[in-house]
């Protein structure tokens, strides 16, 4: 059996194939026109983009490489000048206790308390904080040193990884 369309053109719902084929033709050249315009814009793009890529990263790095030089110089100061007065801490520390085993009787007890709280922070935190800190900055600094290099040095290398990792 025929379709209806081949027995009647003039048929509600049928379609002249001469017609479907200009209207498919003037679509596709539509399509066609949207990829060369978007080929061109992305010519003009990419290289753009790669460029920022390159200059965000290495700025960021740069950021962190500097914080990570400063917690390491402030690590290395704290620990140098515990170093330097740790003679001096332990007559302190002495001398201190020996004070307040003095004035524990002339003192309430909550004073004593605020006074050894002090006494320990500042003659303990700071060594200990030092310690810490320049571990922290150590860890900061060598790694966004190896970091930062990455894009300098080999920024295709570095590019082919970060659009790798965007792909996964």
């Amino acid at each position: 059996m025929p379709h209806p369309c081949a027995l009647d053109p003039a048929a509600v719902g049928c379609v002249d194939k001469e017609q479907l084929v200009e209207t498919a033709n003037s679509a596709l050249l539509k399509v066609l026109q949207y990829l060369e315009s978007a080929e061109t814009f992305a010519g003009e793009q990419v290289p753009l983009l790669v460029e920022e890529v390159l200059h965000y990263t290495i700025f960021m790095h740069s950021v962190k490489f500097a914080i990570g030089a400063l917690l390491l110089s402030w690590g290395v100061f704290a620990i140098r000048w515990a170093r330097r007065n740790a003679e001096d801490r332990h007559d302190r520390i002495a001398e201190h206790t020996r004070y307040l085993k003095r004035e524990r009787l002339n003192r309430d007890e909550r004073t004593q308390d605020t006074e050894d709280v002090i006494f320990s922070l500042f003659h303990y935190g700071v060594p200990i904080s030092g310690v810490f800190t320049l571990v922290i900055g150590l860890l900061m600094f060598v790694g966004h040193a190896f970091a930062l290099v990455k894009p300098l040095i080999a920024p295709r290398l570095f590019l082919l990884d970060y659009f790798r990792a965007l792909i996964r």
